[in-house]
């Protein structure tokens, strides 16, 4: 299901147009959010967008990694 489909301008930039509802924007200021797309191959990804106009970081909040070394060998299927 496409909620809203995405267009690749001239220079190959995704974008998308969400109209607003009843003149009040769809997406409210100041809230969380992601683009989650579906490739033409079926995999699913996950973006910020790259030109959004402003960001925060909640300094509380770490997303930090960490590397585990297992002591036995780690099979990953799909």
């Amino acid at each position: 299901m496409i909620k809203h489909p995405m267009k690749k301008d001239s220079f190959g930039v995704w974008e998308v147009h969400i109209p607003a509802k009843n003149g009040t924007p769809t997406i409210p200021h100041n809230i969380k959010i992601k683009i989650s797309m579906t490739t033409s191959e079926g995999e699913r990804i996950d973006h910020l967008p790259a030109w959004i106009k402003r960001v925060t970081q909640d300094l509380n909040v770490s997303l930090g990694c960490h590397l585990l070394e297992p002591t036995s060998k780690i099979s990953m299927e799909k």
